[in-house]
């Protein structure tokens, strides 16, 4: 049990820090678009 609930935090941990990347990934994308004067929709549609 507790093997299983270690794993689990560190799972949840992870998909934390990959949600959090995701979201800087994002924010990064947004950012670019609008220093080119480019909509959000535009970046979506590049992916």
């Amino acid at each position: 049990m507790l093997e299983l609930k270690s794993n689990g935090q560190e799972l949840s941990l992870i998909t934390v820090v990959e949600a959090k990347i995701v979201a800087l990934i994002r924010v990064s994308q947004v950012e670019l678009a609008a220093n080119l004067g480019v909509s959000y929709d535009s970046v979506n549609s590049w992916e």
